[in-house]
């Protein structure tokens, strides 16, 4: 029976979950993701969870959020005035905006998540949305293409 490797092409389907139940990512509608193990395309624990499977192996790992996308980060959480966002937008909590961020002088435009608007100031929350989350997925192998 053939077993996932390092360095193979490997097919997945899988379904991500938070909170015990609620489904933030799966396959189901666009088809098996495809990587190549063992290059960094996917989350590590991920990528070392394939390993060893066979074809049509079923597998639930729990990744924590140092091994996923972080913890949240104080840093990136920023309030500032209404104005300075944009006068005719429609601002709502929950909204991601795409924001300029200027570092090492290069301008780059960063997701941001409005948590909170009151009294004319709007937090931002630039860290990633799965950050601070444990992350659960059901991982089934559909193919593999050996590397040799």
């Amino acid at each position: 029976m053939q077993q996932v490797k390092s360095g193979d092409l490997v097919s997945v389907e899988y379904v991500g979950i938070i909170n015990g139940k609620d489904i933030f990512e799966t396959t189901a509608d666009s088809g098996p993701l495809e990587f190549q193990v063992g290059t960094g395309a996917v989350l590590p624990s991920f990528d070392q969870a394939v390993v060893g499977m066979a074809v049509n192996e079923e597998k639930t790992i729990t990744i924590p959020p140092n091994e996923g996308y972080g913890e949240i980060l104080p840093d990136l959480i920023h309030t500032m005035d209404q104005e300075r966002i944009g006068g005719d937008t429609q601002l709502k909590t929950g909204m991601i905006l795409s924001m300029d961020f200027e570092h090492d002088g290069q301008t780059q435009k960063v997701p941001a998540q409005i948590t909170n608007i009151a009294n004319g100031l709007v937090t931002l929350d630039f860290n990633h949305p799965l950050a601070g989350k444990t992350l659960q997925y059901t991982i089934t192998v559909v193919g593999i293409q050996n590397d040799g």
